[in-house]
């Protein structure tokens, strides 16, 4: 278990807080779950409020839990692997942060110039969805054989879902895709830096 937490701490950390937060869902009644939902939502009021703690409370909140657990091992393990903790980790909060930013910033000029209505800044944007792009888009980048195989296939999948909504700039959809576009050319650099 040592030598598992040395080697994938980011991946075990996710892994517990995801289950953690899985089974507190789960447990709660609706009224309290959907506390529990907004308090770790990135909307820009709670962003503008808490700009530290909020995108880091929203990615450990894991509602279907095996379906992540799979992501989290095709994905930012064998980036941990490839990369090293510390790098896997600027991947995988690099995108997460970027996602965040661009969806909701793109949610607020919406909601500024009149395309939505002011309510839509309070829609939920929780989950470890962006986190495991990252860790699935530089394991294709940067593994190859079966982890780049298993990575690109668990893309595929996920896909028609992560970008439901696009044509009419959803919230999740717009980070998603944001995710994607981030996370190519940061694990490519993160791939040529020195292992520190």
């Amino acid at each position: 278990m040592r030598a598992l937490l040395r080697r994938h701490p980011v991946s075990l950390v996710l892994a517990v807080s995801w289950t953690a937060s899985w089974t507190a869902l789960t447990a709660l009644g609706p009224p309290y779950r959907a506390d529990l939902l907004a308090l770790g939502s990135t909307t820009l009021p709670r962003l503008a409020a808490w700009p530290v703690t909020v995108p880091v409370s929203a990615l450990l909140v894991a509602e279907d839990l095996a379906l992540w657990l799979v992501a989290v091992v095709l994905g930012v393990a064998a980036v941990e692997a490839r990369l090293g903790w510390r790098r896997a980790l600027v991947l995988v909060g690099g995108v997460h942060l970027g996602g965040t930013a661009l969806s909701q910033g793109l949610l607020g000029l919406r909601v500024a110039f009149g395309g939505v209505p002011r309510a839509a800044l309070h829609q939920l944007d929780v989950g470890p969805s962006y986190v495991v792009l990252a860790g699935l888009v530089g394991a294709v980048v940067l593994s190859s054989g079966v982890r780049r195989v298993a990575a690109l296939a668990a893309i595929a999948v996920g896909v028609p879902e992560l970008v439901e909504g696009l044509s009419r700039l959803d919230l999740a959809a717009t980070g998603h895709v944001a995710a994607v576009v981030i996370a190519v050319p940061l694990a490519l650099r993160l791939r040529r830096r020195p292992a520190s």
